[in-house]
């Protein structure tokens, strides 16, 4: 069984080189302004940039593959392991591609019930992971605010070696 009219016409849409381009039909049309009521953003991958970027840069033209590009809404690119969204005045952080993340460490000495790991990296928003060298052994809360986490656990009759991952 073959495709619907509107299927094909998604696809058309969605495969053309520029899938916000003028409709080839009323029924594209259609489309493309229900996606605009959506508020829907097509997102384009423009490649790996040399223009240095930080989250909420404005920089525009960028060069990507040694030309010139002025970056659009929906926009993609990776600049020095970190992919970026143009939203049509700032680039956002997507997040990170080849960097697996910082490892920080502490120790939880015999007794205590708390540890607080300090460093820049961290923010309110940094997604974490923790362990440590006692199998099982979980914090009973974690609190991240930025430029710390403060780890909570049962006392234990040991040190323990503890390790945040911060991504």
């Amino acid at each position: 069984m073959g495709q619907s009219r509107n299927e094909n016409i998604l696809e058309n849409i969605l495969g053309a080189q520029n899938p916000l381009g003028e409709p080839q039909s009323r029924e594209e049309a259609l489309l493309m302004q229900l996606l605009e009521k959506l508020s829907v953003t097509v997102l384009k991958w423009l490649g790996v940039t040399t223009t240095e970027l930080e989250d909420g840069s404005s920089t525009n033209p960028i060069i990507v593959n040694s030309k010139s590009v002025t970056a659009e809404t929906g926009d993609v690119v990776t600049y020095d392991s970190v992919e970026y969204v143009f939203n049509g005045t700032l680039w956002q952080k997507l997040g990170d591609v080849g960097k697996p993340g910082v490892i920080l460490s502490g120790t939880l000495t015999a007794g205590s019930t708390s540890l607080t790991i300090t460093d820049e990296v961290i923010t309110s928003g940094s997604m974490i992971d923790i362990y440590s060298d006692v199998y099982g052994l979980e914090p009973t809360n974690v609190q991240v605010t930025t430029g710390q986490i403060v780890l909570t656990y049962v006392a234990q009759g040991v040190d323990i070696s503890v390790k945040v991952k911060v991504i």
